[in-house]
């Protein structure tokens, strides 16, 4: 008979996520599934969830983050607000979302998956004092992304693009033509605005697959030296023996030669100089 031994730790904080680890073996499952994605905070990221009737919705961690903003100092500026989300004819997916209320840039980011996501990048649109709430639409026909974007004077404006990545000079366009693209719903008994999709249930797993290995990631680089009595109670000493075969020796080239040198505290200089040290004194 098998033992499995679970981390009590660990499976404390993945019930404290809401999440569940295991379907039961000939449970059926549906093909598809609606997913909302939202910002519960501007300083959080990009969150889900997911529902299979619209109604009753659970969010995936909740509150996990999928894509955090990467825009700006670090820290206090790193800001995500009015995420955009689109998926594209081949399954892919883009993200557009303000930065501040004061840069005339947005931010753009692509996924695969909806779990790793490649990095960021901020275009500048010239001649406008912000870009707030941009809303991402895709022309097949002509392969072209579009966005729209308010600024803080009231104004709407368009910008398009081949690669999203190089986006036009924006124009001002009719205040009518921008859309509204969220919805509002209830996420685990707290009411949130976003956008609805349909998807695959198998992608929402791997979803929840993945904020199952953050959670354990961050339980294990959690864990205490204080703690190493409980946790290491279980471990023996480790004998081993090691035979060594010497009829099957190899050859080293007599060209392996070289040198190594890192230079760490100005070492390669004789040390710290004095100016470096605070109150130059140790």
């Amino acid at each position: 008979m098998k033992k499995h031994f679970v981390n009590k730790a660990l499976s404390a904080a993945l019930l404290g996520w809401g999440l569940c680890a295991s379907v039961s073996v000939g449970a059926a499952v549906p093909d598809s599934v609606y997913l909302m994605a939202y910002n519960v905070h501007v300083g959080n990221g990009l969150n889900f969830a997911w529902s299979a009737n619209r109604q009753v919705w659970k969010g995936i961690g909740p509150g996990h983050a999928f894509v955090k903003s990467d825009f700006g100092t670090w820290g206090a500026e790193k800001k995500m607000y009015n995420p955009n989300l689109m998926q594209m004819p081949d399954g892919t997916w883009r993200c557009v979302f303000q930065v501040n209320d004061y840069a005339n840039q947005f931010a753009v980011a692509y996924s695969e998956d909806l779990v790793k996501w490649r990095p960021q990048d901020y275009p500048y649109m010239e001649g406008v004092n912000s870009c707030i709430a941009p809303v991402l639409s895709y022309d097949a026909a002509t392969a072209t992304y579009k966005v729209l974007f308010k600024t803080k004077d009231g104004g709407v404006y368009e910008t398009m693009s081949k690669d999203f990545y190089h986006f036009s000079k924006p124009r001002k366009v009719d205040a009518s033509l921008y859309p509204s693209v969220t919805e509002q719903a209830l996420v685990d008994g707290h009411p949130v605005n976003g956008q609805i999709f349909k998807v695959s249930y198998a992608g929402v797993e791997r979803m929840v697959q993945a904020v199952e290995s953050a959670v354990y990631w961050a339980a294990l680089n959690g864990e205490l030296a204080r703690d190493n009595e409980v946790r290491f109670q279980g471990l023996k000493p480790l004998e081993a023996t090691i035979k060594i075969d010497a009829g099957r020796t190899k050859k080293i080239s007599d060209k392996l030669i070289g040198i190594f040198f890192e230079d760490i505290s100005y070492a390669a200089d004789g040390g710290l100089y004095a100016e470096l040290v605070q109150n130059r004194d140790f």
